[in-house]
């Protein structure tokens, strides 16, 4: 049994043996399959399905006609609270009775579970958060598309609207998934909301998610976005001026892309290691990356229509007097060979050049992947925090009397 571009595949290995073997190959409507846990007396897998992760049992039935088994059903393990980042842990013994991985959220900390497979109905209670929720919302985009967003935030606090930080990435069929750091509650417990706008280009709800947002309709990526930010305006979640967009890498094309199109709706934005010229980087064909990047970015040498699709997306080629831009924290490393800080500098002096309170940090000993030692990340997340703070609206998000 394997998975194969998210199908489950069972083969008879007897017929393998004898060099004969016929696979049958089954799908789940509307699930993502990732990977397949095989055991003695149980099959799982762990999939996604409308943008969140997913474990569940597989329940197998024999047709007549093959004698081989087909795959019914999938029952999914329900977890409480939901909406969490599930994994499954790589058990060594295949005659293991239980199924064990941890969870994790915005507002959990990692945690263990366990089920057997025969109590797949009952759901599987985890530690309460106390006055931390996190919850899924979606918003409407371009093309009738629903775009996913993970919100957290504390519910002692006042009512909204209240600051809220928007992450992404959207890049790569990469899924953004919430994950628990000690350094949300310094956020959720001043009255900011937390939030990550799932867009295309990610893979939070498969393959096709993230070809839709490919070469030349990476727009979609920065569409969504704008769009996300906006929906949570309009349903009273925030409001404009009160937003500070976040993005690592590929994320930093969204979000510097998404200044150049919304006055008005960002109050600030903190980029890593921002991707803010890739037509120059697509252009080089010095860098390695550029012809490996192809199919992700386009092929703006040899492509006129990739050309002028990534010089309309690149955030430093739109920058412009015209726009009122937002405060910008940049930051950039010295040793980073996918994103030189060279290209990171000059975006950051265009931005001043049309007004913008733009700061770049250069790490001198990092390199793309970040800070080596625990305390150098803690420093920048600290330096990131107390920035992105000072440029939230001070009179929102106050504590609850």
């Amino acid at each position: 049994m394997t998975v194969c571009q998210g199908e489950v595949a069972v083969v008879d290995m007897a017929q393998a043996l004898r060099g004969d073997a016929k696979s049958l190959v089954t799908t789940v409507p509307s699930a993502e399959i990732e990977s397949i846990f095989a055991f003695s007396s149980f099959t799982a897998v762990s999939y996604r399905i409308d943008g969140e992760p997913a474990v569940g049992i597989i329940e197998f039935a024999k047709p007549r006609e093959t004698g081989m088994p087909a795959l019914e059903r999938i029952h999914k393990l329900q977890f409480e609270p939901d909406y969490l980042t599930v994994q499954v842990d790589d058990q060594l013994d295949w005659r293991c009775p239980e199924l064990q991985g941890t969870v994790t959220s915005f507002v959990l900390a990692p945690s263990p579970w366990s089920t057997r497979p025969e109590n797949y109905q009952e759901p599987i209670v985890l530690p309460q958060s106390g006055t931390y929720v996190q919850l899924r919302v979606w918003a409407p985009s371009e093309g009738g598309e629903k775009i996913p967003i993970t919100i957290a935030f504390n519910e002692a606090m006042v009512a909204a609207p209240r600051p809220l930080v928007l992450n992404v990435y959207g890049a790569y069929g990469v899924s953004f998934e919430p994950v628990y750091s000690v350094g949300t509650y310094s956020l959720l417990d001043r009255g900011v909301i937390l939030a990550v706008a799932h867009v295309r280009g990610g893979g939070e709800k498969g393959r096709e998610w993230h070809r839709s947002a490919q070469n030349l309709h990476k727009h979609k990526s920065v569409d969504d976005f704008v769009s996300v930010a906006q929906h949570l305006v309009d349903e009273g979640w925030t409001r404009r001026g009160a937003i500070v967009a976040q993005g690592v890498s590929a994320g930093g094309t969204v979000v510097g892309a998404a200044l150049n199109r919304a006055t008005g709706l960002f109050a600030a934005a903190v980029v890593s290691v921002p991707f803010v010229d890739p037509l120059t980087s697509m252009l080089d064909k010095s860098n390695p990356l550029s012809e490996v990047e192809i199919p992700e970015w386009g092929d703006p040498t040899n492509d006129r229509h990739a050309y002028e699709a990534l010089r309309r997306l690149s955030p430093y080629e739109s920058v412009n007097d015209r726009t009122e831009y937002p405060a910008v924290l940049a930051t950039a490393a010295r040793n980073d060979f996918r994103v030189p800080a060279g290209e990171v500098t000059k975006w950051v002096h265009a931005l001043r050049r049309a007004g913008s309170e733009a700061l770049l940090i250069v790490d001198m000993n990092s390199g793309h992947e970040g800070p080596m030692s625990d305390h150098a990340n803690r420093l920048a997340f600290a330096n990131q925090l107390a920035w992105t703070l000072s440029n939230l609206p001070s009179h929102l998000g106050r504590a609850a009397p």
